[in-house]
């Protein structure tokens, strides 16, 4: 496994707004194979079974905090994310590990030349409003919005003679929230 990540964040106050933005990206590669043994009445098959995932992950993000007057507070913020993914693999059945693939019809059901994508973008959107109307009560009303678009597939064989497994998938994903709290706190040691 590899991995390398970068990263920035900063923050600047203009006049009463706080501004504040970040980004990162990170780039990871695994490497994996798992090797086991089968005891199948004398015989003992070997299995390599060998993942390949590499990805970029990128993700950006922004803020704003400001107070209108001192009963009223605007804060909104802003991310986005890139998520791209390639992934390779099989399970090859044989006398020994890491072995090339052969058709016996005695191995277990295995898969050879596994190649996969996956494609994701993110976008979210939060705006808050705090008023204080009065002194024991506040009002914070708000809205998030989420997109998400994506786009995935793959191919491999299977180790059946003539088999071909194969997938896609892709769509996006639309979410809007509302929100409106209300807090009454005229009433001592109680809050409503």
């Amino acid at each position: 496994e590899r991995s390398d990540v970068f990263e920035f964040e900063g923050t600047h106050q203009i006049k009463k707004t706080t501004v504040g933005l970040g980004a990162r990206y990170e780039t990871t590669d695994l490497n994996n194979a798992l090797k086991t043994s089968l005891w199948q009445g004398g015989a003992e098959p070997k299995i390599t079974d060998r993942q390949s995932t590499e990805y970029d992950l990128f993700s950006a993000n922004a803020f704003t905090e400001t107070w209108i007057r001192k009963n009223i507070f605007f804060s909104s913020g802003f991310s986005y994310s890139d998520l791209d993914s390639t992934f390779s693999g099989n399970r090859i059945y044989g006398t020994d590990y890491d072995v090339a693939f052969s058709v016996n019809a005695f191995n277990g059901l295995g898969y050879t030349n596994l190649i996969g994508f996956s494609d994701q973008q993110e976008y979210v959107l939060n705006l808050n409003l705090l008023t204080i109307p009065l002194r024991s009560l506040t009002v914070i009303p708000s809205v998030r919005v989420q997109r998400t678009d994506w786009d995935s597939g793959s191919t491999a064989g299977q180790t059946t003679p003539g088999a071909l497994i194969s997938s896609s998938n892709e769509g996006d994903r639309l979410d809007l929230r509302e929100r409106l709290d209300l807090r009454y706190t005229g009433v001592t040691n109680w809050s409503y």
